[in-house]
């Protein structure tokens, strides 16, 4: 079991990730993101389509809870109503689109962009100050959706 020599937390059970799992998860997250928002746009102004699961089922709101309808007010030139449902919604489609064209580059170039981009933010989380403040704006972030 391998531990982080900032943090000490135990990371990596399974070694690191290799660059055709990586890319094989971005793909299938870039696909499964853009279907969520077609779904989401197509049954928007039905009300029959609530958004967030965990919420549906749980009844708790989750620190992405209005990512959608922030990402969805987005696509529509709505940029002050998407700050107001969840600023992380936002990030996510900046991520979304970051997937979009940087995987037909890393593809065409054959490099790997992408993944040394994760295993750099990877490192960066490691560090204690880092992710305290990361952690710190999604409990934030929390806080202003709730």
């Amino acid at each position: 079991m391998l531990i982080c020599r900032n943090c000490r937390l135990h990371y990596n059970l399974f070694g690191q990730m290799s660059p055709s799992r990586f890319y094989a998860l971005c793909v299938a997250g870039c696909l499964g993101g853009w279907a969520w928002i077609i779904l989401s746009m197509s049954r928007y102004g039905l009300g029959i389509w609530k958004g967030c699961l965990i919420k549906q089922f749980f009844h708790i709101s989750c620190p992405a809870c209005g990512s959608t309808r922030a990402i969805v007010a987005l696509l529509n030139g709505h940029l002050q109503e998407a700050l107001m449902w969840n600023p992380l919604g936002i990030v996510l489609f900046v991520l979304l689109l970051l997937l979009t064209f940087g995987l037909p580059y890393d593809a065409f170039r054959h490099s790997r962009c992408l993944y040394s981009m994760f295993l750099w933010v990877d490192a960066c989380l490691h560090r204690k100050k880092v992710f305290m403040l990361f952690a710190g704006a999604i409990i934030m972030n929390w806080w202003w959706i709730w």
